[in-house]
């Protein structure tokens, strides 16, 4: 008696290549085993409905302000509770390059543009590593679209102006940690 005869279908899922998979042991023309059938996992109903919730909204007039409050308020609630955990238990210097050869790295500062900014401290953030800033808060507002050109630039171009980037933020590092006369 085969697994058709008995009523069972054969079982596929998706592979990572997006082909269907066929699980042996669970029918098909050749296949005479009889694998044990698990419930169907409810999950991917809901992720589906969830999907296309987000996808309708994302799509709406309101999609890009949407996502830009969301962003902003999970980093913003982010910083508040690392700053906090900062500042009762202050964990030193962070940067490995820092730590172990005392010279800054282009983004040093960072994390305490992110703590600053936690803490209400708008100036304190900046001073620490205003190319930090500039970059957070272009993908903070990324959704409202003002970013597409630099998707349409050439590679070269986009790493010219991140090596460009880099180099201003570490020239301010090592001035404001004194390696630069002022």
């Amino acid at each position: 008696m085969s697994v058709q005869e008995i009523g069972h279908q054969p079982v596929t899922f998706r592979g990572i290549n997006h082909q269907d998979v066929k699980l042996p042991g669970t029918g098909g023309s050749t296949d005479t085993g009889t694998a044990p059938r698990s419930a169907p996992d409810p999950t991917p109903g809901l992720r589906a409905a969830w999907k296309t919730r987000w996808s309708r909204i994302a799509a709406s007039r309101f999609g890009g302000p949407v996502r830009v409050l969301l962003r902003g308020s999970g980093a913003g609630v982010l910083a508040v509770a690392a700053a906090e955990v900062h500042a009762t238990h202050d964990p030193g210097v962070l940067c490995p390059f820092r730590r172990f050869t005392g010279i800054p790295c282009p983004v040093c500062g960072s994390t305490t543009v992110f703590m600053e900014l936690g803490a209400g401290h708008l100036g304190a953030a900046v001073a620490a590593n205003p190319v930090t800033v500039v970059v957070g808060l272009g993908l903070l507002f990324a959704p409202l679209g003002g970013g597409a050109w630099w998707w349409r630039l050439p590679a070269r171009k986009k790493n010219i102006i991140i090596f460009s980037a880099m180099g201003i933020s570490w020239l301010w590092q090592l001035h404001r940690y004194g390696f630069l006369p002022s």
